[in-house]
């Protein structure tokens, strides 16, 4: 895996930083790898310039350009492609009763929509399935 890091190039490990699942071995402190990630892309020049983080969201909505916000998020949320921090953000919206969804809709607007619709409207994601033409694990309960 050391060598995967050194013939990774930049966008490669801006994609990795940004979408890796948690507990991927490159970021895992207690490995030698999180080290060797962490020099090779922050302290060496270059590192995650706000260039690459643009090129990066504008390849995010991964299945179609058609899908609005929430059910882009949602297609991500299902299909396993999240960034860690989202995936550690949609396991708390699953947990969130009503006032604590409302409260991380303040910072989360599309997300917690997106949730809401995938959980509360009947065919919402069977819809949002056929826009994309896959058809989906479930990680929560859908109507």
């Amino acid at each position: 895996m050391g060598n995967e890091i050194e013939n990774m190039s930049q966008m490669d490990m801006a994609r990795r930083w940004r979408f890796a699942k948690s507990g991927d071995p490159i970021f895992r402190s207690d490995l030698p790898l999180a080290e060797k990630f962490k020099k090779r892309f922050f302290d060496e020049p270059g590192g995650f310039t706000p260039e690459i983080s643009r090129a990066i969201e504008r390849r995010s909505k991964m299945f179609s350009e058609e899908l609005t916000p929430e059910e882009d998020w949602i297609a991500k949320w299902q299909y396993g492609y999240l960034e860690h921090f989202h995936s550690v953000l949609f396991k708390v919206i699953c947990v969130a009763d009503e006032g604590n969804l409302d409260r991380l809709s303040l910072g989360f607007p599309d997300e917690v929509e997106g949730y809401r619709k995938y959980t509360r409207q009947a065919g919402w994601w069977k819809e949002v399935q056929k826009k994309i033409g896959k058809q989906a694990s479930r990680w929560c309960s859908v109507v």
